[in-house]
C-alpha cells in the first residue's frame, strides 16, 4: 500500500475545494455576447415619456447643436468631423454590434465601430503605473467606469468625464456627469442597459433611458472598420 504524505493529501483536499468555486466564477454570464441595436437609434429620450429635464443652459446649447446640424455644420460633434471617441452613453448607441466579455475584475466592451473598447472595472480600481493613483483625477472621454454585479444584473457607475461631450447627437454634457447604468438580461436573447444621466449643468434633475439590444448574428473577430477611412472617402462617419 503505498502512503501518500499527510501534506499533499491536505493540498488534494484544499483542490478539491477550490475547484468548484472556480468553475462557478469562470461560468458565462448572460449579458455575455455579441449585441446590436434592432433599429438604428441616435438620440435618447426619458423612460418616463416625459420631455427631457434641460436647464436654461441646457436647452439652449441642445437648441444650438440642433440649429448648426440643420445647416450641415457640425463643429460641435466631433466624432462627425474627426471621428473622436463618442464617450458614453452615446457609444452605446452604435449602429454597429459590440461584444460583452465578462472576467472576475473586469468587464470589457469590444465594438466594431472603430475598433473602440470599453473597461469596467469589477471590484478595487486598477492603478495606472505611469500617472499614479490619481490617474482618473483626469477626464476621459468614456469617463472612469467601475462596476459591481447584484445578482446577475450588472451596476455600473461612470464620472470623470471631459467637458462639452455629447449623450447622443444633439445632447450636451458636463464635466460634472455622472452615468449609473444597469445592465441585464431582461429576456433570452434582450439584453438591457438604463442609464440614469446626472449632469446639474445641463438638466435640472438626474433622469433615466432604457436602451435594448438584441443578441447578433455577428460573429469574433469583428471586421475592420476604420472611421477615417470613411472620412476621406467624403462618407459618414459611422
Amino acid at each position: 500500500m503505498i502512503r501518500v504524505p499527510a501534506s499533499v493529501r491536505r493540498l488534494a483536499a484544499l483542490a478539491a475545494m477550490l475547484l468548484p468555486a472556480a468553475a462557478m466564477a469562470q461560468a458565462p454570464s448572460p449579458i455575455e455576447g455579441v449585441w446590436e441595436l434592432p433599429v438604428p437609434q441616435t438620440e435618447l429620450k426619458p423612460a418616463d415619456g416625459q420631455p427631457v429635464p434641460f436647464t436654461p443652459e441646457g436647452r439652449k446649447r441642445y437648441q444650438a447643436h440642433r440649429a448648426a446640424a440643420a445647416k450641415g455644420q457640425f463643429g460641435f460633434d466631433a466624432m462627425k468631423t474627426s471621428c473622436s471617441s463618442p464617450g458614453q452613453p452615446r457609444l452605446m448607441l452604435t449602429p454597429k454590434p459590440f461584444a460583452v466579455f465578462v472576467r472576475p475584475r473586469m468587464v470589457t466592451l469590444l465594438y466594431q465601430w472603430n475598433r473602440l473598447y470599453r473597461q469596467i472595472a469589477v471590484g478595487p480600481a486598477f492603478a495606472n503605473p505611469t500617472l499614479g493613483e490619481n490617474w482618473w483625477s483626469f477626464g476621459l472621454k468614456q469617463g472612469h467606469a467601475t462596476g459591481q454585479w447584484e445578482g446577475d444584473t450588472l451596476v455600473v457607475q461612470t464620472d470623470s468625464f471631459l467637458e462639452d461631450g455629447l449623450l447622443d447627437d444633439f445632447l450636451p454634457t458636463g464635466e460634472k456627469l455622472k452615468l449609473t447604468e444597469r445592465l441585464r438580461l431582461r429576456a433570452p436573447g434582450v439584453l438591457e442597459d438604463s442609464v440614469t444621466i446626472d449632469d446639474p449643468q445641463y438638466y435640472a434633475r438626474p433622469w433615466t433611458t432604457v436602451l435594448t439590444y438584441q443578441r447578433s448574428a455577428q460573429k469574433l473577430p469583428f471586421p475592420e472598420d476604420v472611421c477615417l477611412e470613411r472620412l476621406r472617402a467624403q462618407q459618414k462617419a459611422r
